[in-house]
């Protein structure tokens, strides 16, 4: 071993909390009452609000051998807490919704980088570089166990602890029903119950959102295990 080097750093860093006023109660003023200009909340206040914090570490060794072959290890891991979040509150707070620091998000991985000088000769050098690297992002915590994403309801999904912030859910299509005229999808689910199946029955042809079920009535009868599985579980 021609060379040994040890590294490890920690670190943490805040972001502020936006743009948006988040601690003041705006309002709204186009509305009008018996004739009169009036105003309603648009955004509840919440004094309480604080940075959302990001916690860094990250360790890594280098080393040679022989003058030929030089590589790099490294390992890193970066929690975000307090992270903001759309909190939906108690129907006796008298607005739906308030920004709060709730959500914890993980992102974690190592990297390895591997040279070496395979020829080296006077008017030839022959050197061969390798590196991979390996990411896992993951929601460690969010308000109601869930987090809503998409912005437009027909389009919008969930997503859960466990899951990847950077994650996509959406059901593959497979065309129109020639004799209802419905729109069909895939059915890639390895288990063909037809428990299973009659929710989805029940489910097909109402808007809807993948992901956790919607607090309307129509949504609620699908199961969880159902919910939790927008890839494997499909309408037909």
């Amino acid at each position: 071993m021609t060379n040994l080097k040890l590294r490890t750093n920690y670190g943490t860093s805040g972001s502020q909390l936006g743009d948006n006023f988040l601690t003041r109660t705006l309002y709204d003023p186009r509305y009008t009452y018996q004739d009169q200009p009036g105003a309603t909340i648009s955004v509840l206040a919440n004094p309480d609000l604080q940075w959302e914090i990001t916690k860094t570490y990250s360790a890594g060794v280098d080393f040679g051998l022989f003058n030929r072959v030089t590589a790099s290890l490294d390992y890193y891991q970066r929690r975000s807490e307090d992270l903001l979040q759309k909190v939906t509150l108690d129907a006796v707070a008298g607005f739906p919704t308030q920004w709060q620091n709730v959500a914890v998000v993980q992102n974690k991985g190592f990297e390895i980088l591997v040279n070496s000088d395979n020829i080296v000769g006077k008017n030839f050098r022959w050197t061969t570089s390798f590196n991979i690297s390996f990411n896992k992002n993951q929601i460690i915590s969010v308000a109601n166990d869930s987090l809503r994403q998409g912005f437009y309801n027909a389009n919008a999904f969930y997503l859960f602890p466990g899951d990847d912030i950077n994650s996509l859910k959406a059901v593959p299509f497979a065309g129109v029903d020639p004799e209802t005229g419905k729109p069909r999808f895939e059915n890639k689910s390895s288990t063909k119950k037809e428990q299973d199946r009659r929710y989805l029955r029940e489910f097909h042809g109402r808007s809807g959102r993948l992901g956790r079920p919607a607090p309307v009535p129509a949504y609620r009868e699908l199961p969880a295990e159902i919910l939790r599985r927008p890839y494997q579980y499909v309408l037909v």
